[in-house]
């Protein structure tokens, strides 16, 4: 589940993994892990190719389903998309 901590704490390493793994926080390390962090980029990725309108309205469905089942509230999702 993606909640807004996880995001903050995305946000804060600029989506920088590696800075993360090396220099995050044990607190932030048991908050989020790899597969969250992917998960946040892949959405990320998908979003940034809506906004170009290089994706079909299927696949825009098939990610705000899986972003809206993974995420804890809408609000994050609107959040993540600030981060564009």
């Amino acid at each position: 589940m993606i909640t807004e901590e996880k995001i903050r704490i995305y946000k804060y390493y600029k989506g920088d993994i590696d800075g993360w793994a090396r220099l995050g926080t044990p607190e932030q390390k048991s908050e989020m892990i790899d597969q969250d962090w992917l998960m946040i980029e892949d959405l990320i990725q998908s979003i940034r190719l809506f906004r170009k309108g290089r994706a079909s309205e299927n696949y825009i469905e098939s990610v705000y389903g899986k972003a809206i089942a993974n995420f804890s509230k809408h609000e994050v999702l609107r959040e993540l998309e600030e981060i564009l």
